[in-house]
């Protein structure tokens, strides 16, 4: 069997200008706010499994 190191999974929301700019302030605060919150539970749960 192969031995493999494995690493967190890093995701990323690309969102153009264009689309960016279409959105309310309040909806641009939301999506910034949960991906926030979405990095935060990553990062504890990494430390958690190293």
């Amino acid at each position: 069997m192969l031995e493999i190191n494995w690493a967190p999974i890093v995701g990323a929301l690309v969102v153009t200008k264009k689309a960016w700019d279409t959105m309310s302030p309040a909806g641009q605060q939301a999506l910034r706010t949960a991906g926030e919150q979405v990095g935060q539970r990553m990062r504890a749960q990494a430390r958690v499994r190293d």
